[in-house]
Parts: C-alpha cells; sequence; structure tokens
C-alpha cells in the first residue's frame, strides 16, 4: 500500500458521487425526468450524508493505519508491556506475571466512540496520534465549514431537516471541499508515519 492509498480511495468515492451529482443537476435543469424532479430533495439529503459518511469513512481508516503502523514498530521493538504500564503508572504499577511485549490495544469500537466528522472530535483525536492538526493553517481555514456541513448532515439524520437551503451545485462544492480537507489530513498523516520511521 503506498503512502496515500486510503486517500485515493475515497477521492475515488467521492469522483464517483459528484459525477453522480452532476448527471442529477443537468436532468433537474433540463426537466425531463420527472423521477429526479420529483426526489432532488431526498437525494441532496442523501447526498450531504453521505459525503460525510466518507469522510468519517476515510478519518477512521487513516487512524486504523497509523495505530497498525504504530504498533507493528513497538512490537518490532520488543518493548515489555510491564516497562511501559510501570512508566505510565509509577504508583499504581504492579508487575503482571504475564511478561510479554507491549502493544496498543485499541480496537475499532474504541476508535468509533472517539472520533467522527466533527471537527473538535477529529482534533483531539488526532492529537493522541501525534498530530497537532491545529498547526496545519490550511486545516484551520477549513474548521468551520466542516463544522457547518457537519452540523447539517446531522440535522438532517436526527431532525429531519428538509434540506431545502441546499442544492445540487451546494452538494458538488462541499464535495470538492471535503476532497481538499481529507487530502490536508492526509499530507499529515502521511508526514507524521514518515517523520516516526526515521
Amino acid at each position: 500500500m503506498n503512502d496515500h492509498t486510503i486517500l485515493e480511495e475515497h477521492l475515488e468515492l467521492y469522483n464517483d458521487l459528484l459525477t453522480f451529482t452532476q448527471n442529477a443537476n443537468d436532468k433537474l435543469v433540463a426537466g425531463d425526468d420527472e423521477f429526479i424532479t420529483l426526489n432532488m430533495n431526498f437525494f441532496t439529503k442523501s447526498l450531504m450524508v453521505i459525503s460525510c459518511a466518507y469522510l468519517e469513512s476515510y478519518l477512521k481508516k487513516a487512524s486504523n493505519l497509523m495505530i497498525d503502523t504504530f504498533n507493528l514498530r513497538i512490537n518490532n521493538a520488543k518493548v515489555p508491556h510491564n516497562l511501559v504500564d510501570w512508566s505510565l503508572n509509577k504508583k499504581k504499577s504492579k508487575p503482571n506475571d504475564e511478561v510479554r511485549q507491549f502493544s496498543f490495544e485499541i480496537t475499532d469500537d474504541d476508535i468509533d466512540s472517539e472520533l467522527s466528522g466533527n471537527v473538535y472530535l477529529t482534533l483531539a483525536f488526532f492529537k493522541k496520534l501525534g498530530i497537532n492538526l491545529d498547526a496545519n493553517p490550511d486545516f484551520f481555514d477549513c474548521k468551520d465549514r466542516v463544522g457547518s456541513l457537519v452540523d447539517k448532515r446531522n440535522n438532517i439524520v436526527h431532525q429531519n431537516d428538509d434540506a431545502s437551503d441546499i442544492s445540487p451545485l451546494d452538494i458538488m462544492d462541499n464535495i470538492t471541499f471535503l476532497m481538499d480537507y481529507i487530502g490536508i489530513i492526509d499530507e499529515e498523516v502521511v508526514n507524521k508515519l514518515a517523520l516516526e520511521e526515521n
């Protein structure tokens, strides 16, 4: 897997979503597809939800890649679990009778409970992985808009927002924006993994 495989997979998903949205918008403008015309609001809401789901999918897969990579490196270093426990819990540490190598015991459920498209949860989560996204000016510039998009998605899902204020053109603009946003995060992930490797 190259350094940007996860990003490339998600950019492809987003490109497919852009194509679908463009085709639906073309049919809406032409006015010759009654199904599209009658259901465009449903499509718009669905596309908003899907675009945020792709964001969350990228974040989770990138996080898993980092955790798996760090786990592999620490396993290769053969660091004793009891030594790490002692270092982190000096006052409470008692040697475990089971002598084993240290590894991170972070499950998908652990990640799911801490990470979402919410920009503030993303910031906090990536700090746990050693990345301060807020230090990246490009990320910083995206925060408010990402927050608005995720809030809109949440309102659609949880409060049945009719999303009448969003057009297919808005959706396409949002998708392009989210593609850039995950690209910014991916660069930080790749740089962190490369830095830690050296």
